[in-house]
């Protein structure tokens, strides 16, 4: 993974509020989210990070201002918008009736017309994202046959398939075994290395500091949300500090508990071998 310093500005949000009727969810949060950096949400239940989510992607109203290179969702248009911004929510679903390759395929629809005819950059994209999740062996699959970790791969594919310049991810890491979660932090780190500006909400604190540090290239930041409001902003290492967390979680934190954890700093052995393997899309 090579080294990469954040780029031209992407989202500028300020002052952002979200409320549902008189109980506030998220006050006065300001994003900054440049070309080639990861800002990872984290927090307990209820602290405000898929509302915040939401709202970014324009699917809540909210206070404040959200501008996606100078505009608001609503200012892009639906189609335009997921060319730009690719959102995966917690309650994103998919026909599990559907086979993996014809999920990752919907993917493709900010980019077709009205007919929505396969074409051979639809093709080359199902390729590149399914070998990059892993998902090439499981392509002619129907979606119900799959675990949850599994499912979750696919529905990421499903938004990476967008060919995006951004990427609203809440809790992409839920279901996930130890692979999955080692690939996943390195296929964030990779796509930030590209370019790509990532925002993902999640519960996992070392999956949070692997791909919100920066060091060793990566341009990552944590938001520490309590309350609705962002309590601390910054490196993963200075924000996810243990009183702070203690805090916040409002249970015991132990620095270390003894046992074998997931080194995020060694690359996984699989991914890069199967990044150029053939993909059978014969139906």
């Amino acid at each position: 993974m090579s080294s990469h310093m954040a780029g031209p500005l992407i989202l500028s949000a300020v002052g952002v509020g979200v409320a549902y009727g008189k109980r506030p969810a998220v006050m006065d949060v300001a994003i900054t989210l440049p070309a080639g950096r990861i800002i990872v949400l984290v927090g307990p239940n209820g602290s405000g990070k898929s509302s915040l989510i939401s709202a970014l992607a324009g699917l809540v109203r909210c206070a404040g201002t959200v501008r996606w290179w100078g505009k608001s969702p609503a200012e892009w248009g639906v189609r335009a918008f997921a060319r730009q911004v690719a959102v995966l929510s917690q309650n994103t679903s998919a026909d599990p009736a559907a086979t993996v390759a014809e999920t990752l395929l919907m993917g493709r629809f900010p980019h077709h017309g009205l007919l929505g005819l396969e074409g051979a950059r639809d093709r080359e994209v199902l390729r590149i994202v399914s070998n990059q999740l892993g998902l090439t062996e499981l392509l002619k699959l129907e979606m119900y046959t799959l675990s949850g970790g599994w499912r979750q791969r696919v529905l990421l594919g499903r938004s990476l398939m967008q060919e995006p310049r951004a990427l609203l991810l809440d809790e992409p890491e839920a279901g996930l075994d130890f692979q999955g979660l080692h690939e996943l932090a390195w296929t964030l780190r990779s796509l930030a290395s590209d370019g790509l500006g990532i925002i993902v909400a999640c519960h996992d604190i070392p999956f949070a500091a692997a791909v919100g540090g920066n060091d060793a290239g990566n341009d990552g930041e944590v938001i520490l949300m309590g309350g609705g409001r962002a309590i601390a902003t910054g490196p993963a290492r200075t924000v996810l500090e243990r009183d702070r967390l203690e805090a916040v979680y409002r249970v015991p934190m132990a620095a270390s508990l003894g046992w074998p954890a997931i080194d995020f700093a060694t690359p996984p052995v699989n991914l890069a071998r199967r990044l150029d393997q053939p993909v059978d899309l014969s139906r």
